[in-house]
């Protein structure tokens, strides 16, 4: 014969229900009761801080993420350029200062003549541009190098440096 304890209930079908029985709690003082309360109360506001130093430097690791990307973004496109340019530099004949002239503007504004907009890439102007070539004994020279000086701000946080994108080809021979 099975024996039901006095917390279980028979539902008639075979199954035993165990029933709830209220939970009761030793009575505490008041002063105990409010100091747990405090202590709940201090957790959140410790809870708060580390989240918000958490977004701080969250944030401060963003801002120099962007910074780099951007960085990187202009110097590509200035290395671009100059990569444009001495290529075109190489492929036609270097007999005429105006040659010189038509590599500085294809950096800066990506054409070598018609009217001109503004720079490619802000704070880049036709001075900053160097085309040299290194010249043989005889005839044309052999290589020309194409290069590009720029400073750039990125942000407040990495201050401001310079970068030299620099591009050396050989000179082609034209017949």
């Amino acid at each position: 014969m099975v024996t039901k304890r006095p917390s279980e209930k028979s539902t008639g079908v075979g199954v035993r229900v165990r029933r709830r029985t209220p939970v009761v709690r030793p009575s505490c003082p008041q002063g105990k009761a409010g100091r747990w309360a405090d202590r709940a109360s201090r957790q959140r506001g410790q809870a708060l801080w580390e989240m918000a130093l958490g977004f701080l430097l969250l944030f401060v690791i963003m801002v120099h993420v962007i910074g780099f990307g951007r960085v990187f973004f202009l110097y590509h496109n200035v290395l671009t350029s100059v990569r444009m340019a001495a290529r075109y530099a190489v492929s036609h004949p270097y007999t005429n200062p105006a040659h010189r002239r038509a590599v500085q503007r294809l950096v800066v504004y990506g054409q070598t003549t018609g009217p001109f907009g503004g720079a490619q890439i802000p704070g880049l102007s036709v001075t900053d541009v160097e085309v040299t070539p290194n010249p043989s004994a005889t005839g044309p020279p052999q290589f020309i190098t194409v290069r590009a000086t720029i400073r750039i701000n990125a942000f407040a946080l990495l201050g401001e440096f310079d970068m030299y994108p620099e591009v050396t080809m050989r000179y082609l021979q034209l017949n």
